[in-house]
Order: C-alpha cells, then sequence, then structure tokens
C-alpha cells in the first residue's frame, strides 16, 4: 500500500516522530512530508505522486487540518483525494469528524477519524497499530477493528461507498451518525473543559464553577435577607401610615366636635340676648328714678359749694 504521511512538526504533538517512525518502519510504502510542510509541499505531492492512503498526523479542528502555514480545508482535501484516485484516508487529528464525513461522503473513499479530544500517546499507538495491520496484508477496515482502542470512543470509521439502503453491521456510517457523533464529541469537550485533562495541561473549572456557585448562594442569601428588610421596612411605614390616617380623623373628629359647641355656644347666647331684651322690669318707677334723681342732686349741691368758696 502506498501511503502519503503529512506530519507538520508542532511542538504541542510530543509523540508524533514516534507515530511516524511506526509508519515508516511497518513496511508500507511510504512518502513522508515532515517539519515545515505548507499547503504547496501537499499540492506537488499529491501532482506527482500515486498513492492508496492519505495520512495526516497533526492537529484538527471542526474547520480542517492543521499544516505549517494554515488549516487545509475539508474542500481541499476532497480535492486532493479525487484527483489523486485516493481510496482512503486516515485523520489522525482531534475534531476532525465533520471534516471526515465530507472527505468520505463527497469523494467516496473510507476515512478513520476521531470524534473527540485525543491524547497524543493514544494517536500514537493507534496510528503505529494501523501501520502494522495494513502492511499484513488487511484492508483499511479490518486494519482500523484490529488498531482502534480497546473502549473506543475515539475514533470512527466512515465509509464512502454509495448505499442505498442502510449497512447492517458493516463499516458505514451515515450522515446522521456522523452529527451525532459530533454531538458525542461536543459533550465530551465540554466535560473535559469542566473536569480538566492532564494530558492537554487543561486544568479544568469545576473549582471556579464551585466558587462561582458559592458566591451566587451567597449573593441570593444576601438578595433574600435585603428582601425581608424591605418587607419589614414595607410593614412598618404601612402601619404608621394607618396610624397618622388614624390620627388625622381624631384630630378632623375633634374638629368637628369643637365647632358643633362653637355653634351650640352662638345659639345660647342669642337665645340668652332675646330674653334679656324682652323680659319686663319688675321695679316700681320710683325705684328706676332713684338713681338718676340721686346724681342730679349731687350735681347741684357741688355747683353750689363751689359757688360758696369762690365768695
Amino acid at each position: 500500500m502506498r501511503v502519503l504521511l503529512i506530519a507538520p512538526r508542532l511542538e504541542e504533538l510530543p509523540n508524533i516522530d514516534r507515530e511516524i517512525a511506526g509508519v515508516v518502519n511497518s513496511g508500507l510504502a511510504v512518502r513522508l512530508l515532515n517539519g515545515t510542510v505548507g499547503r504547496v509541499d501537499v499540492v506537488r505531492e499529491i501532482s506527482n505522486g500515486e498513492y492508496d492512503l492519505l495520512w495526516l498526523a497533526t492537529h484538527g479542528v471542526q474547520e480542517g487540518v492543521y499544516l505549517s502555514d494554515g488549516i487545509l480545508d475539508a474542500s481541499s482535501l476532497i480535492t486532493y483525494a479525487v484527483s489523486n484516485g485516493i481510496k482512503s484516508v486516515f485523520l489522525n487529528t482531534c475534531d476532525s469528524v465533520l471534516v471526515a464525513n465530507s472527505v468520505a461522503q463527497s469523494a467516496g473513499v473510507d476515512v478513520v477519524a476521531t470524534v473527540g479530544p485525543v491524547g497524543d500517546r493514544e494517536a500514537f499507538q493507534t496510528g503505529a497499530l494501523l501501520a502494522k495491520h495494513l502492511a499484513e496484508g488487511n484492508d483499511f477496515r479490518a486494519a482500523y477493528e484490529l488498531s482502534k482502542p480497546g473502549r473506543n470512543d475515539s475514533y470512527i470509521f466512515l465509509s464512502g461507498a454509495p448505499r442505498t439502503a442502510p449497512r447492517r453491521g458493516g463499516g458505514g456510517v451515515d450522515t446522521q451518525s456522523a452529527m451525532l457523533a459530533h454531538v458525542e464529541q461536543q459533550l465530551r469537550r465540554v466535560t473535559t473543559l469542566i473536569d480538566g485533562d492532564a494530558t492537554y495541561g487543561i486544568a479544568g473549572i469545576r473549582k471556579d464553577l464551585a466558587q462561582v456557585l458559592a458566591m451566587t448562594q451567597a449573593a441570593q442569601s444576601e438578595m433574600d435577607g435585603l428582601r425581608a428588610e424591605l418587607r419589614s421596612v414595607s410593614t412598618q411605614l404601612v402601619e404608621e401610615r394607618r396610624e397618622r390616617q388614624q390620627l388625622r380623623e381624631m384630630l378632623e373628629e375633634e374638629r368637628r366636635q369643637r365647632i358643633a359647641i362653637q355653634v351650640q355656644m352662638d345659639e345660647l347666647s342669642a337665645a340668652l340676648k332675646s330674653l334679656g331684651a324682652n323680659m319686663p322690669s319688675k321695679r316700681v318707677w320710683y325705684q328706676e328714678w332713684a338713681g338718676p334723681a340721686l346724681s342730679l342732686i349731687t350735681i347741684i349741691l357741688l355747683f353750689y359749694m363751689m359757688g360758696v368758696l369762690l365768695q
């Protein structure tokens, strides 16, 4: 089997040399692109050589796989596979299921890809075993079955063979299965982000989430306390408002009573005045004239004495 192995030098993959050695020393006919590998280098090899298997050992993302000069997208991989007559593709990268599905469906080639983060050691082991079983004469699907991890939740086989009905027990998975694998991959990525993964140097955010939760609960408790205090103050204000209203009503009632008493007193005074003006005198006539007469006699005596004194 003729293999084009593309393995650009990346510091994040310390075991890449071991994987390369395993493939090169397996007995397969391998053309290696290693070190600084750009798109131009890949196009040159695809144009000049003939290969059965395109093997990429590098980093992967949902948009494609990394070369030294950027991302090689799914469209380019499809073009390379079709133009060179490649029958199989091995994407020994992370997050490659969507790219792999596009390549399998559009180029009609079988693809082995990852459905989640894969540790460098696991990638090396799977790659080395796959090369070994291919060199022993197994076809691509059989070699995959013999080399995939024992408790496999990292790799998937996508068949590029056309089909009109679902295949039972075969090696193909349809687009729906690929999408399901992608969902599982995203769930694993979230779990890795939360719990951490020492293989990738991810510390995880579970402790941070716990602290945030504790802070949120403390803030909620404070808010509940503030709400209780506000309810208490509101109740006091309502009670004070009720007491002030009662006091106003009492003052208003007292004012009305004072007005009513004043009216009654005015009415009584008017009645007394009216009664005094209309009441006849019970004294005889000389009693009524005694006062004025005495006053007149007193005045005459005063004038007489003044006259005597002047003489």
